[in-house]
């Protein structure tokens, strides 16, 4: 129970966190070459960028983005998006160090995706999900309890579980389903 107790702690009192992760400013050399993109860096502490033309300046720029990621920001992904009239240069953003990650038709976008070492879910691989066991011992009888969750609208129990968002870690996802699940948030 400490260890769980711990983790959720952690997340309350840490906070500007997404799920647990600490957000880190984006690297100074990498927040000079995004003045050109719009960005942001989204709930799970991945770079998002926008980029509405491919061309030489803009692959070298992202290359060297890439770079500063890789090298000051451990563990945070970039997504960059470009129209679906730039797709045609796909294999150039490839060869940077990028791969296909989603087509979004509504937007008439492309996205790419540097997972730099995050296990960042791949989209067509269907849903990916995470539950977690949760126990103590009880303080008296020292016997070994498990939550277990009793919906109102299901007939049987189950434990706290979920599907991962677009870009979530596993721990994250799981983290998240246990607040959601037992009324932190």
């Amino acid at each position: 129970m400490k260890k769980i107790l711990a983790i959720f702690f952690y997340f309350v009192l840490s906070g500007g966190t997404a799920w647990g992760h600490i957000l880190l400013p984006i690297p100074q050399d990498a927040k000079i070459l995004l003045k050109e993109y719009a960005h942001s860096v989204n709930e799970f502490g991945n770079l998002l960028i926008d980029c509405e033309k491919i061309d030489a300046p803009t692959l070298d720029n992202l290359r060297k983005i890439k770079e500063s990621i890789a090298t000051h920001w451990n563990k945070r992904g970039i997504i960059i998006f470009i129209p679906i009239s730039e797709g045609s240069l796909g294999s150039s953003i490839e060869a940077i160090g990028f791969e296909i990650y989603i087509l979004d038709s509504a937007n008439k976008k492309f996205s790419y995706i540097f997972r730099n070492n995050r296990d960042i879910p791949n989209i067509h691989a269907g849903y990916t999900a995470g539950s977690i066991f949760i126990y103590r011992y009880h303080p008296v009888t020292k016997k070994k309890e498990l939550l277990v969750l009793n919906e109102y609208d299901k007939e049987f129990l189950s434990v706290p579980a979920g599907c991962s968002a677009r870009g979530e870690l596993m721990i994250d996802t799981v983290i998240r389903e246990a607040a959601e699940e037992v009324g932190i948030l």
